[in-house]
C-alpha cells in the first residue's frame, strides 16, 4: 500500500483491517451500578446523531468496546463535545482485570466535534474475557471478547456523545509521515482479510488530499 499525506501537517499513517459490525460490541460503563456495562451496540454502529453516550457528567462513567479479535484502533465521530475540564483514563483487559493502556499513539479528542481516533500498541498481555470473570458474570461483558474501557475520572460538565463508532486492527504503522510525502507500507506475510472486513488506510489527520493505493489479489480458499 502506498499512502500519501496531504493533510498540511506531519501525521501518523498505517494499514488497517476494519472489523465488520458483527465483530464488535460497544456500550456504556456506569461505574455506580453492580452490572456496570449497558450494551448500546446498535447506536454505536448506526449513524444516528448524539445516540451513543461516551460519558456522563458523573466521575468514572464511560464506555467499553469489545471485539472478537485483537484490535488497536477505534474510530469515533463526535457529535456533542465534552465540556469542562475532563480527565480520561483508557484501559484494556489483561486476562484478569482492566489495567491502564500505557502505550497510546493517538488519543481521541472528545472535547471537539468530528472524527477522532484511539490508536495504541497492542499490549502483550491483551487477553479475551474468560468465563467466570466478574466482568462477564456481574458486569455483563462478553466471554471470549477483547475489551478496552474509557472512564472519565474527572467527568465533563457536558457529556460527550458520538454518532458512529468502528474498530480496526492496524497491521503496519508509521508514526510520523511528513506533509507532502509518500510512504510504502508492506506486510512481511500474506495479509488475509476475513469476510465482512476490509482493508483501509489510517491517517491520524484527515484531509481530502490524502490518498492510498492498494494492490491485492483474490483467493478462492
Amino acid at each position: 500500500m502506498n499512502v500519501g499525506n496531504s493533510s498540511g501537517v506531519d501525521t501518523s499513517v498505517g494499514i488497517a483491517i476494519k472489523m465488520a459490525d458483527s465483530d464488535f460490541k460497544a456500550g456504556q460503563w456506569d461505574d455506580s451500578e453492580t452490572a456496570s456495562y449497558i450494551d448500546d451496540t446498535t447506536d454505536a454502529q448506526d449513524a444516528g446523531t448524539n445516540d451513543f453516550a461516551l460519558t456522563t457528567t458523573t466521575n468514572n462513567d464511560g464506555f467499553v468496546i469489545q471485539c472478537k479479535d485483537k484490535f488497536n484502533l477505534v474510530g469515533l465521530t463526535i457529535s456533542q463535545a465534552a465540556e469542562g475540564s475532563p480527565v480520561f483514563l483508557y484501559e484494556y483487559f489483561n486476562g484478569t482485570s482492566f489495567v491502564t493502556l500505557s502505550q497510546v499513539l493517538d488519543t481521541p479528542v472528545l472535547t471537539g466535534l468530528g472524527d477522532t481516533y484511539l490508536t495504541f500498541l497492542t499490549p502483550s498481555d491483551f487477553a479475551p474475557i474468560p468465563a467466570g470473570n466478574s466482568l462477564a458474570t456481574t458486569d455483563g461483558l462478553t466471554v471470549g471478547y477483547y475489551a478496552i474501557r474509557m472512564k472519565a475520572t474527572t467527568a465533563p460538565s457536558t457529556a460527550a456523545l458520538a454518532s458512529v463508532i468502528w474498530t480496526a486492527a492496524v497491521d503496519d504503522y508509521l508514526e510520523k509521515l511528513s506533509d507532502g510525502s509518500v510512504s510504502i507500507l508492506e506486510e512481511p506475510d500474506i495479509l488475509r482479510v476475513l469476510p465482512g472486513r476490509s482493508i483501509m488506510p489510517y491517517f491520524a489527520d484527515a484531509d481530502e488530499g490524502n490518498y492510498a493505493i492498494v494492490k491485492y489479489s483474490l483467493k478462492s480458499s
